[in-house]
């Protein structure tokens, strides 16, 4: 054999052997990252569970439950979706506002509307059911769903159509009722709108979270388009004011996050690649720490950490393999901005609402209308120790904007895109956002 082909074998060994060395290396070295990041991640699930907080399905099976001090009207809601399951009342009222596709908005008291006998025949049938939803809601308190979320069924978590339907039901029933000239039971009907929106007080899924912030803005929704057709009295404004005002979009977003990560933690195991999974679930955790930080903070500080948080994933989506690390966290993000997004703005509807009642408060004591909200008597804002909070934009940390018409007056936030657009709180199309407001004529 020549001295070339001695020397060639050898050095075709040499790289073999420097190949071979190079995988078993990078294998050692993923290896023990992955072992050091299994201590981390247990560390910080150790931490989480001395909280309180759930980490795992089982977990969030004793975390989703009423808690001390709340009523649990589970019973009594339930006895309302078991009457509603067997009413039918969207496909028997496919023609009527909010129950099915009839047109909306409806016209008020001293207009034409041309569904109002439709809708009044429909609403005497169902009396039994609305009746059954009025009694559910005197009294205020929490709904604990049967959901186990051991079973790993998304299904089961999906949105309940029935307090959805029980939101609708009750704004019909509220324009026929103001077009009746019933306001007691107007008045009843919109503050059963915000008791089974406060019923969903206590979801750890992020969609139903929304789902209680959405059947909020219903209410809202519902009592600015007939308030200045009813006739209240000081104590009804009052009690409408209490309606409002019991939800706290802080605290339950937080509380929903907590149980959002617990869940999301589990369905890591299911679709992260094993060697990353580790990794994933760290940023998750870290993605919920700085989220909730962030709210806890304020909704100012809430929606720039998020806006961060964007801009960091934004970066790291051309980072190589690093999309294995954080597919969790890319999943999520958008879901968690939307949501705290979701939370201010209710805080600036629910804001917004307490001083145009205040004001109309003001008006009944005085004989006439505030000048501004800081005009208003503070006793009619509400507790002492919120009414400098209430006053407050949630969305810059400035006052509540205000105009007031000869005929009208709004009471406004600038909303999500931080600009003020004159009071104009009417979507013009799907890219905009406007102002969040309440209205009230004088």
């Amino acid at each position: 054999m020549s001295d070339d082909s001695t020397k060639a074998g050898f050095f075709r060994s040499k790289r073999v052997f420097a190949l071979c060395s190079l995988s078993v290396l990078a294998v050692v070295t993923l290896l023990v990252l992955f072992l050091l990041r299994g201590g981390t991640l247990g560390a910080k699930l150790t931490e989480i569970r001395e909280k309180g907080l759930p980490t795992s399905p089982s977990e969030l099976n004793d975390y989703y439950a009423v808690p001390a001090g709340v009523a649990d009207r589970t019973d009594a809601w339930q006895k309302v979706f078991d009457l509603l399951e067997n009413a039918d009342l969207e496909n028997r009222g496919q023609a009527l506002p909010y129950i099915g596709n009839g047109p909306t908005p409806v016209p008020p008291p001293g207009e034409k509307w041309d569904q109002l006998a439709l809708s009044r025949k429909f609403l005497v049938e169902h009396e039994q059911e609305i009746a059954a939803i009025h009694e559910a809601g005197a009294e205020t308190g929490q709904i604990r769903f049967p959901l186990d979320f051991t079973l790993g069924n998304p299904l089961q978590f999906e949105i309940s159509s029935r307090p959805r339907t029980i939101a609708r039901l009750l704004s019909l029933d509220a324009h026929v009722s103001t077009h009746d000239g019933d306001s007691e039971r107007t008045l009843n009907d919109i503050r059963s709108i915000f008791a089974i929106s406060d019923a969903l007080q206590g979801e750890v899924i992020l969609v139903r979270h929304l789902l209680r912030n959405a059947l909020h803005a219903m209410g809202i929704s519902v009592l600015e388009e007939v308030f200045s057709h009813n006739d209240w009295t000081d104590e009804d404004l009052a009690a409408l004011q209490e309606s409002i005002r019991r939800a706290d979009f802080r605290d339950e977003l937080i509380f929903a996050l907590h149980g959002e990560r617990a869940i999301s933690l589990k369905l890591i195991d299911m679709i992260s690649f094993g060697p990353f999974r580790s990794s994933s679930k760290i940023e998750l955790i870290r993605l919920t720490d700085r989220t909730v930080s962030g709210v806890e903070e304020s909704w100012i500080a809430g929606i720039d950490r998020q806006k961060e948080i964007a801009a960091e994933n934004t970066a790291n989506r051309g980072k190589g393999m690093s999309w294995l690390k954080f597919q969790a966290v890319f999943a999520l993000a958008p879901v968690y901005q939307q949501t705290v997004l979701s939370g201010a703005r209710a805080v600036a509807r629910q804001r917004c609402a307490l001083v145009a009642l205040a004001a109309k408060r003001h008006q009944l004591r005085h004989g006439r209308y505030p000048t501004s909200p800081q005009d208003i008597d503070k006793d009619l804002i509400g507790p002492g120790e919120q009414v400098e909070e209430i006053l407050t934009d949630p969305f810059d940390g400035k006052p509540l904007r205000w105009i007031s018409e000869d005929a009208r007056l709004l009471v406004y936030s600038l909303g999500t895109d931080l600009k003020d657009d004159g009071g104009n709180t009417i979507d013009t199309d799907e890219a905009s956002a406007p102002d969040v407001g309440f209205w009230i004529d004088k």
